[in-house]
């Protein structure tokens, strides 16, 4: 959790395919693939129940990074500005 107030806004653009039934399956396999495949310690955790982002944020920058790169191999793209 952040030590300090939050001192910026960033505006994210996703893009894909349609969101409802074609591009959420898509989120769901990135998800799954990335919480399967990271070593981090973090995802490796006992007891509860865990929300997906919750896990893959906790473990780190890189976790992050190789979550959003499986969703634009898979066509869903983010966009920071």
């Amino acid at each position: 959790s952040p030590t300090k107030p939050f001192d910026r806004f960033v505006t994210c653009t996703v893009s894909g395919p349609e969101p409802g039934y074609v591009a959420t399956p898509l989120l769901f396999l990135a998800v799954a693939q990335t919480l399967l495949d990271e070593t981090a310690p973090e995802l490796r955790r006992a007891g509860g129940v865990f929300t997906p982002g919750g896990l893959i944020g906790s473990a780190g920058r890189d976790s992050i990074l190789r979550f959003v790169e499986r969703c634009c191999v898979l066509g869903v793209d983010f966009r920071v500005a």
